[in-house]
């Protein structure tokens, strides 16, 4: 490398221009051999379509195809002939390539239509800018954003409402499919987002047109993961955005309405609900699913006593955290014991030992804590289970630190959709 570097200097030759040269050389390359193959597929189509190679007589054939006359509707092949080539364009991300579509012709004058599947009536960008197109919603890009993108690199204009169209249809790819396999642990959790929303206020642009002032929310996403301990695989059942009001009844209502009506049931193999502890889920479940067991998070807890904790205020910086480390590691081994009655006795001993130091902790503890013990009645049934699966929520906090990722990119969501989007790619890489 060292030699090559000195050849190009000593020939006065700047690297980053031989690398542009290289650059080019290298996209024509790559343009002229996919114009050449796909120009070749669309002939083999053809010939096959037609049921006969160039310069073969109609008369030497017979039946009917997959090809169609526009005017009169026929599909007899003995009516049909090449009609030369009409040059299409298809940009790339690299450059446009210039295809040369075949014209099939009818004998009554009509236009026979191709049925081309890779290449849509009217398509200009190809597959690599709708990615790009769903990546900069993914970050949170508004329209017009993405619109000066893509000028930008298409050296033309294309119309917002063409890449709203492809957002549309993107957020629509949502989980509206049948649950084949009930699975017998839901973990459900929220993440909040940051989106903006159209408000009553109007104001005027630049041009003097009258515009929506749209202003910034917080909204949470609801999302409900479906576990199958035995075989250790999850799964995103469905999400719901909620509103400003935050993890309300209504916003989980809708989320679990939709799971039930697609046979998320106890008679179907339902076994354990594992959550925060929201109010507003809750009182949703007890709706609901009045019959089956809640497992109040465990992370969650322990978290919430991490917070409770008061060190010692002479203790120096690492030995208070020294200090509640120790504590929190103690309080863990409840949850650890490998039965219900060894749970309680170590729950026993940890308020016996930190009740008159750690007042808050120990009240903290208290609240709902028969909720984080539901767990063993659901493993006592299904020993092979591993019991991480059954008593905190982890695996969907790590789904959702995916989420978090994205959205602490984006800043803000421009609209529903484009937040839809990127929910769309996130949970389908799963």
């Amino acid at each position: 490398m060292k030699s090559v570097l000195f050849v190009l200097r000593d020939v006065n030759l700047g690297l980053p221009a031989l690398l542009g040269e290289v650059y080019a050389q290298l996209v024509a390359y790559v343009l002229a051999g996919a114009t050449q193959m796909i120009n070749e597929q669309l002939e083999a189509h053809v010939n096959a379509w037609l049921g006969r190679a160039d310069y073969v007589r109609r008369k030497r054939v017979s039946g009917s195809g997959l090809l169609r006359c526009r005017k009169c509707g026929s599909r007899w092949r003995a009516q049909f002939s090449r009609n030369g080539y009409r040059e299409r364009g298809l940009d790339l991300v690299i450059g446009r390539l210039r295809i040369a579509l075949p014209r099939v012709r009818c004998v009554c004058g009509g236009s026979v239509d191709l049925n081309l599947p890779d290449l849509r009536p009217r398509q200009r960008l190809g597959g690599d800018w709708a990615a790009l197109i769903e990546h900069w919603s993914s970050l949170g890009y508004s329209l017009r954003q993405i619109k000066a993108e893509l000028d930008n690199g298409l050296q033309s204009s294309l119309g917002l409402r063409s890449i709203s169209e492809r957002l549309h249809a993107l957020a629509r790819r949502l989980p509206q499919w049948r649950i084949a396999t009930v699975p017998p642990v839901v973990m459900v959790d929220a993440i909040w987002v940051r989106l903006m929303q159209p408000s009553d206020e109007r104001r005027s642009d630049r041009q003097g047109r009258r515009r929506v002032v749209k202003r910034r929310v917080k909204v949470p996403v609801l999302v409900a993961l479906g576990v199958w301990p035995e075989q250790g695989r999850s799964q995103v059942l469905d999400w719901e955005v909620g509103t400003e009001q935050g993890e309300d009844r209504a916003s989980w209502l809708r989320l679990l309405n939709r799971l039930e009506e697609r046979g998320l049931r106890p008679e179907n193999g339902l076994k354990l609900w594992v959550h925060d502890g929201g109010a507003g889920l809750i009182a949703a479940l007890n709706e609901l699913f009045p019959d089956v067991p809640h497992q109040r998070c465990v992370f969650h807890k322990l978290r919430n006593l991490l917070r409770a904790i008061v060190p010692p205020e002479e203790l120096p910086k690492e030995a208070r955290r020294n200090y509640c480390r120790r504590l929190i590691r103690q309080a863990a081994q409840i949850w650890q014991a490998p039965t219900r009655e060894e749970a309680l006795r170590r729950y026993a001993r940890f308020r016996r030992r930190w009740q008159d130091e750690q007042p808050e902790v120990i009240a903290t503890l208290d609240r709902d804590f028969e909720a984080t013990l539901t767990f063993y009645q659901v493993w006592n049934q299904n020993r092979l289970w591993p019991m991480h699966y059954l008593r905190s929520i982890s695996h969907l906090e790590r789904l959702n630190r995916r989420v978090r990722f994205r959205t602490h990119k984006a800043g803000v969501y421009h609209s529903l959709t484009g937040l839809q989007a990127m929910l769309v790619q996130v949970f389908a890489s799963l």
